[in-house]
């Protein structure tokens, strides 16, 4: 693995990541590559507990940490992630858009 790929589990909510590669061996794969968790895709992680929660265009997934572990991602620079749904691009769930936050 490149230093500049980790598996999901290793990366922190809010992250938007670029899916490089599911683990072939991996029993779920072609169900996951069918909810869009393809390679080249952009996911973000909204929670890293058990389950770990992405969302993938306008879906959330729940995934087992065992199974986030053996997808290989990389990281995308904040302003060059996709767009997910209504949320500003890039930004996590967590962060209200620029003007609704009472400044």
């Amino acid at each position: 693995m490149s230093k500049d790929m980790l598996n999901l589990k290793d990366c922190l909510p809010g992250a938007t990541v670029t899916i490089c590669s599911i683990n072939p061996g991996l029993g779920c794969a072609q169900r996951l590559r069918e909810l869009g968790l393809v390679e080249g895709s952009h996911v973000l992680l909204m929670k890293q507990e058990d389950p770990v929660l992405l969302m993938v265009k306008d879906s959330r997934i729940a995934i087992d940490p065992a199974t986030a572990r053996q997808i290989t991602v990389s990281c995308i620079p904040l302003g060059e992630a996709a767009d997910f749904g209504s949320l500003p691009e890039g930004q996590p769930l967590t962060t209200l858009p620029s003007g609704e936050n009472g400044r």
